[in-house]
């Protein structure tokens, strides 16, 4: 029997050994590439609108790998949200192996209204584009073609590009709400929001509000019920004016309620001045901005608070250094601030946070993010003992002299090194798939 059973395995093992010997002999899967190869792509997109798999089967003339240090070419795809609420893509084409030395950039963009399939058509478009230049040497080059879409020629008469009837203002309306509910609790949340900007060149421009409630109710084996309630709204102003290429300054005017915070009502207003040390024609790879920010703030508040007071007039001012980097090896997210109140200096907040992701070797990656704050302006607490019931909970903030979080990760990737294969099958079952059809199934 045993005799048998390892004669059955040795036959599976050499089954599984022949099915994958094909896939050792794929094209161009040489460690040194030659010139008329296949361009192997890594595709980088840390930003909205980039699908894996819609890259992979509309750009068919390349192959795609799972680390960069296979790849001819690293397509980094980087964004920032435009004045209209839009959204413009950064495509920095960064040459390795028989291209290194070459980089491109190239520039698209989308409107406030476009939808997802909008954004990826857009991005893998450009890209398309930006990587039909590598491909021309290849033997891909016989089956590609290009065609151009000519505008429809406006009429010669002198007129006028027709002038915007919304003058450069966008306005957006979110309205969110959520219901669970068990044998022994029931939560449900609303929230809503409106906003309206208006961005040009020298003028920065914006208005939001937002409310929030929430709800839970908790039954107890007495036959009781306990129902928790915590709402907050805010409303924000805000206006930038462009000094030069690397100045701005500002205003914020802002009003708000939170219960969390035992505030009835809290209003204010900041001037703030800004540096960036890189241009902003290169935000979307780095920044380097230095902020001051001063003003003065009143609150009114639900309960006395520790230091007895039931309002109050405050000034306070803010420092904040920002350092943000994209590039092929990984990107860093690290911002220090400080706060503090000018009637008693000691009333301060320090804090540092940030990320890192970085790509150590082939298949290799690292990434940490953390924060640490030093708390020591807390002057919205609620006077008196707070019940088990709120501490549990979390209905109203706790006293505390810092807070810290931190997360650490790594990842590592072996195999083969292609990915240019799309099979979707089954995905529903492990969990995979869209976030749209995972939502139809859980409201």
């Amino acid at each position: 029997m045993r005799t048998r059973l390892s004669t059955a395995l040795l036959a599976l093992l050499l089954a599984l050994t022949a099915l994958r010997l094909p896939a050792q002999a794929a094209p161009g899967s040489r460690e040194t590439p030659q010139q008329g190869a296949s361009v192997r792509v890594y595709l980088d997109c840390q930003a909205s609108g980039c699908a894996h798999d819609y890259f992979v089967t509309e750009i068919a003339f390349v192959e795609f790998t799972r680390d960069r240090v296979d790849a001819d070419i690293h397509l980094l795809i980087t964004q920032l949200s435009t004045g209209g609420g839009g959204t413009q893509y950064t495509l920095r084409i960064v040459g390795q192996r028989r291209f290194a030395g070459r980089v491109d950039t190239l520039l698209t963009g989308v409107g406030a209204d476009a939808t997802s399939d909008d954004r990826r058509r857009a991005v893998v478009r450009m890209s398309k584009l930006a990587l039909v230049r590598y491909a021309a040497a290849t033997p891909a080059a016989q089956q590609i073609d290009i065609s151009y879409n000519a505008p429809v020629s406006a009429p010669n008469d002198g007129s006028k590009a027709k002038a915007d009837p919304w003058n450069l203002w966008v306005y957006r309306i979110n309205s969110n709400g959520s219901f669970n509910s068990e044998s022994e609790t029931k939560s449900g949340s609303i929230s809503g929001s409106v906003t309206a900007s208006r961005t040009t060149e020298q003028w920065k421009l914006s208005f939001g509000a937002s409310f929030d409630y929430n709800q839970s109710s908790y039954s107890f084996a007495d036959s009781t019920t306990s129902t928790f309630v915590q709402r907050s709204s805010s409303a924000n102003l805000r206006i930038v004016r462009t000094l030069t290429g690397n100045w701005s300054a500002g205003l914020n005017a802002n009003i708000s309620h939170s219960e969390y915070n035992n505030q009835d009502l809290s209003t204010g207003a900041q001037a703030s001045i800004e540096y960036n040390f890189f241009p902003w024609k290169e935000a979307t790879h780095r920044q380097l901005v230095a902020i001051y920010a001063i003003g003065p703030t009143y609150n009114r508040y639900i309960a006395e608070t520790i230091y007895l007071q039931t309002s109050e007039t405050l000034a306070q001012h803010q420092f904040i250094l920002a350092h943000t980097t994209t590039q092929p090896w990984g990107s860093v997210d690290v911002q220090a601030s400080f706060s503090q109140y000018l009637h008693d200096l000691s009333k301060t907040n320090l804090s540092l946070g940030g990320g890192l992701n970085v790509r150590i070797a082939k298949g290799f990656s690292v990434n940490v993010f953390g924060s640490v704050s030093s708390v020591h302006d807390q002057l919205f607490l609620a006077r008196g003992d707070l019940s088990v019931a709120d501490i549990l909970t979390r209905q109203r903030a706790l006293a505390t002299s810092f807070s810290f979080f931190g997360n650490v990760g790594f990842s590592y990737t072996f195999g083969s090194i292609f990915d240019t294969i799309v099979n979707p099958r089954l995905n529903r079952l492990s969990g995979s798939g869209s976030s749209s059809m995972m939502m139809m199934c859980c409201f």
